[in-house]
């Protein structure tokens, strides 16, 4: 379906054109173009959102249109702004919030609304010349969210559409209250089955400890694909992925490192922002 917009009357029709559809799932590509404008004619395009928490995202950049009076992002270079230079996606990778270090609480089963909207010349407060909303998705079509509390794990599942077999996951973060699932539900929209894992102040887990029960890592490693099965009533998902690893940043890496170390099921591992490692990794 086609992107809902809105036109100055006191301008030649110029359509704000957002991707080929109105939805997307979250960072794939979209093509952001302007037609029907004045050659070489200075635009500015804003980008805004606004977080579940009420803070608001923004970001915008300071173009000129071609010769033939359109603007098309993937290769219009911005003069400034959030960003310069050619940068398809600038308008959202520069988001950012009003207050400093504001970071977007999301839950994963609803969109973020982006508002695109376009200005008369280098300036964010001039006249509009044409808006659209784009919604972006964290989970793609068909995939699916089971929340797992099965023995002591406190996790969320996150399953590919279609029947697989798909490569496994298991994704941790590092010293941070509850459970992220941003990164888990990106990864089930690239065909990974991904298990977003939480072991620090979530539910009845209780705070940082200084030592990892490892055995707890062992029970997200060898869960039964089948008793998840039974909850889906979908035969397909029950099926084992080929492989399996890891994702994990913080104090989570060391946890992970030191299990892979001992568990032959774990065939790779993942780690970012890693404080410390095994001297053995």
């Amino acid at each position: 379906r086609a992107p809902s917009h809105t036109l100055n009357p006191s301008f030649p029709a110029p359509p704000l054109i957002l991707s080929s559809i109105a939805f997307v799932c979250l960072f794939d590509p979209i093509q952001i173009t302007v037609e029907g404008l004045s050659p070489l004619q200075k635009v500015t395009p804003r980008a805004s959102l606004t977080g579940e928490n009420g803070e608001l995202f923004q970001s915008f950049a300071y173009y000129r249109t071609e010769s033939n009076g359109e603007l098309d992002l993937t290769c219009s270079s911005a003069l400034a702004g959030s960003y310069s230079g050619v940068e398809p996606m600038g308008l959202l990778w520069s988001l950012e919030s009003e207050t400093p270090f504001k970071r977007l609480a999301k839950n994963v089963l609803t969109p973020f609304y982006v508002h695109v909207e376009v200005f008369e010349g280098h300036d964010i407060t001039s006249q509009l010349v044409g808006k659209c909303i784009n919604e972006q998705k964290f989970l793609g079509e068909g995939a699916k969210r089971i929340l797992v509390r099965e023995g002591q794990l406190k996790a969320s599942l996150f399953l590919p559409p279609g029947s697989g077999p798909f490569p496994g996951l298991i994704d941790l973060y590092g010293t941070g209250r509850g459970l992220p699932e941003y990164r888990a539900s990106l990864l089930a929209s690239r065909d990974f089955v991904t298990l977003a894992l939480t072991y620090l102040i979530f539910e009845d887990i209780p705070a940082f400890t200084d030592i990892l029960e490892l055995d707890y890592f062992g029970e997200a490693v060898e869960l039964k694909p089948q008793a998840l099965a039974e909850s889906l009533c979908r035969a397909e998902t029950a099926r084992p992925p080929p492989s399996r690893g890891d994702v994990t940043g913080g104090r989570g890496a060391r946890g992970v490192t030191d299990f892979c170390q001992l568990c032959w099921l774990c065939l790779f591992t993942w780690c970012c922002w890693a404080t410390s490692l095994p001297s053995s990794c």
